[in-house]
């Protein structure tokens, strides 16, 4: 594997810890999420759309090539999605829908379709919720006008044996599972904090995409549990601001002591390069260009540049385990100075993942 594309981020290293070095009080800087970091080291969250601009790169990753008329793509884009998608109703599914309300863009759409490949024959899962984002992600790559919609009814109003008691707040296993997204995007909030702010969503979601000046229903969700919410009940477009409490979560806590798991299912791994330089821990598994970015705390620059190169990376990571069993921990590509020897490369590589 070449260990090249190093030069830039070595140098981005170096200005970072110079930077660190520095004692006099620095203006704020924007980090990879858009966010702000501020004097006194605070995080600002910037809640966002969910709905993510998709590229040529993640409409090829879904094997999707659609041509013909707006309602031609439109109809195409549903079929798609009966085709590719599985209807969940329960378990973790559900977090997405949930976590987006009070944390609007933490779970994006381009999050959703990360590692999903249709050669896997593994079917993208998702509610009502995952079929209305992904939808518009891929209309609006079509340059379709498309927006989500929600019920105003929420399911305690619809369902007298839900105890509306029981509709606020998050268990403890769901709140693990946001932790460890959070950490990963350079975010950290209390369980007391979560619990304070998580509240009932919409009973039900739908896209709607404007053909020929009207707004047309493709809710290919009730390809699987029928559309009788669609002729019943009333929708509203989504403001992703609706459930954010922006005087509670505007800024990010202080990092507690917690566990950081990596796409292996590795513990006690770093949860950024800071945390390899200052306290030796061992770098991560991560198997997407984001959060690796994420890792690193690539400037934007340096994130356009290196992305395109990506795809190689993650080849090559299947090719080596297909053939030794072990995968490829990419990070160490990006940290490891490009200049070492093959010997002193393997070394270097070893001390960072703690694998032969």
């Amino acid at each position: 594997m070449k260990k090249g594309l190093i030069a830039l981020i070595s140098l981005f290293m170096l200005l970072t810890m110079f930077a660190c070095s520095n004692t006099e009080q620095e203006q704020p800087q924007p980090n990879n999420d858009d966010t702000t970091i501020t004097p006194d080291n605070e995080i600002i969250y910037d809640p966002q759309s969910p709905v993510s601009e998709f590229t040529l790169e993640d409409i090829q990753a879904l094997a999707i090539d659609f041509s013909g008329t707006e309602m031609e793509i439109a109809q195409a884009i549903y079929d798609w999605q009966t085709e590719y998608m599985n209807y969940v109703a329960n378990g973790e599914v559900a977090d997405a829908m949930r976590w987006n309300y009070f944390l609007p863009g933490i779970y994006t759409t381009r999050d959703m379709i990360i590692g999903f490949s249709i050669m896997d024959n593994v079917n993208i899962e998702g509610l009502c919720y995952q079929f209305a984002t992904l939808y518009c992600s891929i209309a609006n790559y079509y340059e379709l006008e498309c927006k989500v919609t929600a019920m105003k009814e929420k399911p305690s109003e619809l369902d007298s044996t839900i105890d509306k008691r029981t509709t606020t707040g998050l268990g403890e296993d769901e709140y693990r599972r946001l932790e460890q997204l959070l950490i990963s995007k350079g975010y950290y909030y209390s369980y007391e904090t979560i619990r304070s702010v998580a509240q009932e969503t919409s009973a039900h979601y739908r896209a709607e995409v404007k053909i020929d000046g009207e707004w047309i229903v493709m809710d290919a969700s009730e390809y699987f549990v029928g559309g009788e919410y669609n002729d019943i009940y009333e929708f509203y477009e989504v403001d992703w601001l609706e459930g954010y409490q922006a005087d509670i979560l505007s800024r990010s806590e202080e990092m507690e002591e917690v566990l950081f798991i990596d796409d292996l299912g590795n513990e006690d791994r770093a949860a950024t390069i800071d945390q390899v330089r200052d306290s030796q821990m061992l770098v991560p598994y991560l198997a997407s260009f984001d959060k690796v970015a994420q890792f690193l705390k690539l400037p934007e620059d340096a994130e356009d540049e290196l992305e395109e190169e990506f795809d190689l990376y993650l080849q090559f990571d299947q090719a080596d385990f297909e053939e030794t069993g072990k995968h490829f921990y990419i990070v160490c590509d990006f940290i490891i100075d490009d200049d070492v020897s093959d010997a002193e490369y393997v070394s270097q590589y070893e001390e960072l993942t703690g694998e032969a």
